[in-house]
């Protein structure tokens, strides 16, 4: 997604594998950086943007750990669904 489409996203959107949802409490809670339904991380590329995804189907990360209903994604690897 590119930085106006984040800041165009809103909770519900659709993406490839789920939707952008509210975090929960605990994790907002539990995570510094979240703005409303983003999360601002800084890193020596720059600020990385995350948004809470509830998949469609639970799904693995890529160290084989899950199955996770719902998981905090870089917006770098979101894809809305068209």
């Amino acid at each position: 997604m590119t930085e106006s489409e984040f800041r165009k996203t809103i909770i519900g959107q659709r993406v490839i594998s789920g939707s952008i949802m509210q975090p929960r409490d605990y994790v907002v809670n539990f995570a510094d950086g979240w703005v409303g339904i983003h999360r601002e991380v800084s890193s020596l590329e720059g600020m990385l943007i995350f948004y809470w995804i509830k998949f469609d189907l639970p799904q693995m990360d890529s160290d084989g750990d899950g199955p996770y209903d719902e998981a905090e994604i870089d917006a770098n690897y979101l894809l809305p669904q068209d």
